[in-house]
């Protein structure tokens, strides 16, 4: 029998082929026989041809090898398939009459599956059979879906970065004529109209700062943001987010301490920081705060110095964190209660923290109240970054 004689070729496409290896016409016949109802059988009588099928354009799906063949044996074809990307995902089992535990041992040491005794049984075989072409098969859907999977989030990114660039391009235009209206000196503007391009101008610097930070952010997860510190006022940038939601929810009132008194005048706490980054952090969490309070609420804030070289910032508002989600606060899309919550403002805040070397943690012991307490470094040399560095 060649192996070209035991290919069935009225068998539909979807079913599944076997190749047969052995030396001995006998062995052969009796496993092609078995299998030949179910599967479309292929046999080869030596290593180098079974070599040969198993990587070529008809690949089999399982392959029964014998160990003891003539020039080159079984664990040497087993050891070679596995070596081969082409086919190295072939399951192979052993049918042997060499049934020592060595034997054994040495077959799954070299790449089988499974390994089968002679005199075979035939209900053994088949089910052997079955269930690894069974575990190729979920194998196989589990590897398609994962190339997928990559194939679709490599092009979420590649249209995130379309996107950004596309956005920024009419952003900076816009810009452009924004600062030629306010800069014209032969046609002044009137007073109501440089209000109008002023805002303009302030809020297409905001949706220019959004896109840049959205790239950042993708950075951050993957591990390559190269953070560029510079000395900022922690209690100055804390003013301006306070300034900033203050006027927005009106009913709140904001208590801003340092070491749990008010702050002097022209006192400042120094903290090491981006300061874009720094201040959409505190935004993120300080707009959480608001979000949960309750109208009349109160949201109070209070920085310190740490021994540690760091500085503490500890946000409490009343209202508490939903017990469903406060093992995954910072969980990225975790949101509870919010209709239309992103999930994403903790997870980014804690994202930023840590990559200025920092932290963030949520307290939620006291009843009827959320305490966060973030820690940014006071100082670090222009050099270091709480990323990896852009490759």
């Amino acid at each position: 029998m060649s192996h070209a004689d035991a290919t069935e070729p009225t068998a539909p496409a979807d079913v599944a082929t076997v190749l047969i290896v052995d030396d001995v016409s006998f062995n052969l016949h009796v496993l092609a026989d078995l299998l030949r109802g179910d599967y479309r059988v292929k046999v080869a009588i030596d290593g180098p041809t079974a070599l040969a099928i198993a990587a070529g354009p008809d690949r089999p799906d399982i392959i029964l090898l014998d160990v003891m063949m003539p020039d080159m044996d079984g664990y040497e074809v087993c050891r070679r398939l596995k070596a081969d990307p082409a086919t190295r995902e072939i399951p192979v089992v052993f049918v042997t009459a060499r049934g020592e535990e060595q034997d054994e041992s040495r077959g799954f040491e070299v790449g089988a599956v499974d390994y089968i005794t002679k005199p075979v049984r035939p209900s053994l075989v088949r089910q052997r059979v079955r269930t690894h072409l069974s575990l190729k098969r979920a194998r196989d859907t589990l590897l398609s879906q994962n190339l997928a999977m990559e194939s679709a989030a490599r092009l979420r990114d590649d249209v995130d970065r379309i996107m950004r660039h596309d956005l920024k391009s009419p952003l900076i235009t816009i810009l452009g004529m924004t600062d030629l209206l306010l800069e014209d000196e032969d046609t002044p503007l009137p007073a109501t109209h440089r209000e109008y391009v002023n805002v303009i101008d302030r809020f297409s610097h905001v949706l220019l700062e959004m896109i840049n930070l959205s790239l950042d952010l993708y950075k951050m997860e993957t591990g390559n943001y190269h953070l560029r510190p510079a000395p900022m006022d922690l209690l100055a940038l804390m003013r301006q987010v306070i300034r900033q939601h203050a006027a927005i929810w009106q009913g709140l009132h904001f208590r801003l301490t340092v070491a749990g008194r008010a702050p002097m005048a022209e006192e400042g706490l120094e903290i090491s920081a981006e300061k874009l980054l720094c201040l959409t952090l505190l935004g993120n969490l300080l707009r959480n705060a608001c979000e949960a309070s309750p109208g009349k609420g109160r949201v109070d804030i209070d920085l310190r110095r740490r021994d540690d070289g760091m500085v503490g910032i500890t946000m409490v508002n009343q209202g508490e964190v939903a017990m469903a989600v406060r093992d995954r606060f910072f969980e990225k899309y975790s949101t509870s209660g919010k209709e239309r919550g992103t999930g994403l403002g903790t997870y980014s805040a804690r994202l930023m923290a840590q990559a200025h070397g920092g932290e963030i943690t949520l307290d939620t012991s006291c009843p009827g109240h959320t305490r966060l307490e973030i820690v940014l470094p006071v100082r670090r040399d222009a050099g270091e970054s709480g990323g990896a560095p852009s490759p």
